[in-house]
């Protein structure tokens, strides 16, 4: 009986996937987890599945519980979040099964520049399985180097880790913590100590010794951005700046999108 209930509260939520993309541009990003929450609750009453709880933790996910043990979580992950905790505790040894779906895009003054100059995105808008990027310039080789997971064909993928209880949570300071497991559009991970699990969308984290990725020769430069537009100066300025505030996230700061997770607890 247990298992006919998980299969068919499954089903559901591949219905809510469903329509995820339709209902994501009429309501806040914020509503959607309330909305998804009430169908599985409304599910929860027609079916007089009284054991079946839903909640949200600080952190914003939200959690379903079936008799006192925790079945499913989902969340939203935003593009320009560098490592979103999900406040999700995972013990040593469980096996999470997490699936994705939205778009993101990983450059929106490319949006802007694209529309205005009614040209071709330079970097089009990618799922969660990520995709290489479509150019291979000497300054796109750089920065692939810094990626959290540095694959050159897992731009924008998703990604996640648990973090063991005590260690030091990832973000701009830690951004390629250990265990790291590339996710995508469904995958798993197995958590190897007790801890949090934390998620992010595979793009370009600086580092103190990145300059590489962000100064190039002129020709690189008139290459990426178009002849005489940046030169090699204001992007030694831009640097020295960056490095001053340590605003290593820079990258994450002009992406745009989100991607709805859902998180299925096995033992």
């Amino acid at each position: 009986m247990a298992n006919k209930q998980m299969t068919s509260t499954s089903k559901l939520f591949e219905k809510i996937k469903a329509v995820w993309e339709w209902i994501r541009k009429l309501l806040d990003v914020k509503m959607l987890i309330g909305i998804v929450a009430l169908f599985v609750a409304l599910y929860a009453i027609v079916f007089k599945d009284a054991d079946v709880e839903i909640s949200f933790n600080k952190e914003g996910t939200a959690i379903i519980t079936r008799g006192k043990q925790l079945r499913q979580a989902i969340v939203l992950l935003p593009a320009n979040k560098p490592w979103l905790n999900t406040g999700l505790d995972v013990a040593k040894g469980h096996k999470l099964s997490v699936t994705a779906s939205g778009s993101v895009n990983l450059a929106i003054h490319r949006l802007v520049e694209a529309a205005q100059e009614h040209k071709r995105l330079r970097l089009g808008w990618l799922g969660p399985d990520g995709g290489p990027h479509p150019y291979k310039t000497d300054l796109d080789n750089a920065r692939s180097k810094y990626l959290i997971a540095p694959d050159p064909d897992n731009y924008g993928a998703v990604l996640a880790c648990v973090i063991p209880y005590g260690e030091r949570g990832p973000g701009k300071e830690n951004p390629r913590p250990k265990g790291v497991s590339r996710i995508g559009s469904h995958g798993s991970i197995t958590a190897q100590a007790d801890g949090k699990l934390w998620l992010v969308v595979n793009d370009v984290m600086l580092t103190d010794e990145s300059r590489d990725a962000y100064v190039a020769p002129q020709n690189i430069l008139d290459e990426v951005y178009g002849p005489g537009k940046v030169s090699v100066a204001q992007k030694e300025k831009e640097w020295a700046e960056i490095k001053n505030r340590r605003y290593y996230e820079a990258f994450f700061d002009d992406n745009v999108g989100e991607f709805l997770i859902q998180i299925d607890f096995t033992k």
